[in-house]
């Protein structure tokens, strides 16, 4: 469910975009995580014809032929490619696709927000791809900033994106127990408690799922760099 929200938003970009013929390309072995976000793309970008949206799938474990995904994925000469895969496969595809003269627009999911991977591998061909992500969007975060200079200052590098989310998950698990007074039978009833949970980039609140309801941003590759669009606000 958590890859829906952003699926959605990102659709709502696409769609924006006059962008409704969008090639998909997915990797199967991580099938939960992209299977949903393809479905929920599809159903929010709304479409006229199905045939305007068409997947291809692919097994990153199975040394795929990169030049050949692109083939199929260029081949119904689509507006625009949504590559839902690892930063190194999103990248890699990218490369071919530009070399084989596409010139789409390219978007991908949060699952390939790595600086290091993305666009250390992708180049220029990555230049002008877009995905949602939960990282900050031109905003000042007293507690990320913070997070970020401890965390730098104990391990040597800036955190990942993984890293903050996952600080952020330990934190929640704190404070229900806390509340419960580590009475562990009443976790659940705390964690499904709707109210307000502090974090590293402001206040969120979690769905029936657990999942995180907070302002994704718009980001963009650009000069290798992923820089901020706009905020894209979660449904009303």
């Amino acid at each position: 469910p958590a890859n829906t929200f952003e699926a959605s938003l990102l659709a709502g970009v696409v769609a924006a975009q006059g962008l409704h013929h969008v090639a998909i390309l997915r990797d199967t072995d991580n099938d939960t995580f992209t299977a949903t976000f393809a479905r929920a793309f599809v159903q929010h970008l709304g479409a006229p014809d199905p045939t305007e949206t068409p997947e291809l799938v692919f097994s990153s474990k199975a040394r795929p032929a990169y030049a050949q995904l692109a083939q199929q994925l260029s081949a119904g000469k689509p507006q625009a490619i949504l590559l839902l895969a690892a930063a190194l496969d999103t990248a890699l595809v990218a490369q071919q696709l530009r070399q084989q003269g596409w010139s789409g627009a390219l978007f991908t999911s949060g699952w390939a927000h790595t600086k290091d991977v993305l666009t250390a591998n992708g180049g220029s061909a990555v230049e002008g791809m877009q995905l949602a992500t939960r990282s900050p969007c031109a905003r000042v975060y007293p507690a990320l900033d913070a997070f970020v200079a401890a965390y730098t200052s104990r391990f040597g590098a800036a955190p990942s994106n993984p890293a903050e989310f996952a600080y952020e998950a330990v934190g929640v698990w704190a404070q229900a127990l806390t509340a419960q007074q580590v009475k562990t039978e009443r976790l659940e009833l705390a964690l499904q408690a709707p109210t307000a949970r502090a974090g590293l980039m402001g206040s969120f609140t979690l769905d029936a799922f657990g999942d995180p309801q907070r302002p994704l941003c718009l980001l963009q590759v650009r000069s290798g760099n992923f820089a901020p669009v706009r905020e894209l606000l979660p449904p009303v």
